[in-house]
């Protein structure tokens, strides 16, 4: 099932829930309880004005696709990175000045969108990210020792800076 409400998505049955499109709500702010939805696969908040995330959204084990895109978020919870089955993790257009070294663990990300945020450097254990096919910095304040670091960390990655 597809929900495009915090509402609708809480009265379906938890195991009914794939999809929810939560974005362009203006939303400060999601309920913890959407860290219940076992079988969401989608989950796509951009376009609203979250300063945070619930840390239960690290329960959503069949997430493959994350949007927080175009939000207030200064930091995300470490808890993501129990995200196993996630694939695509877009945090573009954020306030973040750091992201938890945690994002090691998803060992299924082919995609991480960081552009436009106030990144200064990342953790060197994104290196582990041997599955990242593409990762976009553009438009963060990184120093040209730093780009080269990243560059080494993940050879086989298409980088955008």
């Amino acid at each position: 099932m597809i929900c495009y409400s915090v509402e609708e998505a809480l009265q379906e049955p938890i195991e009914d829930v794939t999809y929810l499109y939560l974005c362009n709500n203006q939303l400060e702010t999601v309920p913890k309880e959407l860290g219940n939805l076992k079988a969401l696969g989608g989950l796509y908040l951009s376009d609203n004005q979250l300063e945070t995330v619930p840390k239960e959204f690290g329960n959503l084990k069949a997430l493959t696709e994350l949007n927080l895109s175009y939000n207030q978020l200064k930091t995300v919870p470490k808890e993501l990175g129990h995200l196993k089955a996630l694939t695509s993790l877009y945090l573009y257009k954020n306030q973040l000045k750091t992201v938890p070294k945690e994002l090691a663990n998803l060992k299924a990300l082919t995609i991480l969108d960081l552009r436009y945020n106030q990144l200064k450097s990342l953790p060197k254990e994104l290196g582990n990210l041997k599955a990242l096919k593409s990762l976009n910095l553009k438009g963060n304040p990184l120093s040209d020792k730093e780009k080269k670091r990243i560059k080494k960390l993940l050879p086989e990655c298409d980088i955008l800076f």
